[in-house]
């Protein structure tokens, strides 16, 4: 027997088939497959590659994708056809503790304190209209007589808990040497300004620096003690160009 040679594989034998194969199989290139015929077998056509980032269907074609949503400036609305949709003026909204009063402008508020405001649509502007405010003075009344008791014979009694406003000044002269605002009358004037029994800046220079027999104080009740406060100062800078002696700020 030659070397090398089988005779199952020689190309006469009845293998001639398999010996056939196997002739092709150890002829095939390198890392190339081939089926049993020795044939190199039809393989599907590999699938196109899209460019990164886009993409492809099996047919290697761009999907007709449905149109982006149009992208709308940051902050605007937009519809689904990419039009700006247009929306009612918001209505403005009332502060926290005024309310909508019926027969007043659609526009305007009343807050607790009778202010009639007039609102608008931006956050940072507001108009006020501020009723007028009538005082009732209680008549001019001595600092000595204020000091004593109200129960014995002299003494004055000063609205107790109830709110408002007060001046005092010299009996001879009409310029103020404080007015102040109070949201208990009797505590602010008679225990603060005159007897010192609570804390009151202007009534310690007033017992300091003045003669008290001569110096005459008034009040008057108001539920806008603060408003009210503040407009006799601008009137007294008005007449006097300045606030009263006593008095630091607004």
């Amino acid at each position: 027997m030659i070397r090398g040679f089988h005779p199952r594989l020689s190309v006469g034998g009845p293998c001639r088939g398999r010996a056939r194969a196997l002739a092709c199989c150890l002829s095939a290139p390198k890392g190339q497959r081939v089926n049993s015929r020795g044939r190199k077998p039809t393989e599907p056509a590999p699938r196109p590659q899209a460019p990164k980032g886009q993409r492809v269907n099996s047919r290697g074609r761009k999907p007709t994708e449905p149109a982006s949503r149009p992208q709308a400036p940051k902050g605007q609305l937009v519809n689904s056809r990419g039009r700006k949709p247009t929306e009612p003026a918001p209505r403005p909204q009332a502060p926290k503790g005024r309310r909508r009063v019926p027969g007043l402008p659609r526009d305007s508020v009343l807050a607790s304190d009778g202010v009639i405001a007039k609102m608008t649509n931006k956050a940072d502007e507001q108009t006020l209209h501020l009723p007028p405010i009538i005082l009732k003075w209680h008549s001019w009344v001595r600092w000595e007589d204020l000091a004593q008791d109200a129960r014995g014979a002299g003494g004055v009694r000063v609205p107790n808990r109830e709110p408002g406003v007060y001046e005092a000044r010299r009996r001879d002269e009409e310029e103020r040497v404080t007015i102040g605002k109070a949201s208990d009358l009797r505590m602010r004037v008679k225990q603060g300004l005159i007897r010192a029994k609570v804390g009151h800046p202007a009534g310690d220079k007033i017992r300091r620096d003045e003669d008290t027999a001569q110096v005459v104080v008034r009040w008057a009740i108001t539920d806008r003690p603060a408003a009210a406060e503040e407009e006799l100062h601008k009137q007294h800078v008005a007449r006097w160009g300045h606030l009263p002696r006593y008095t630091g700020h607004t």
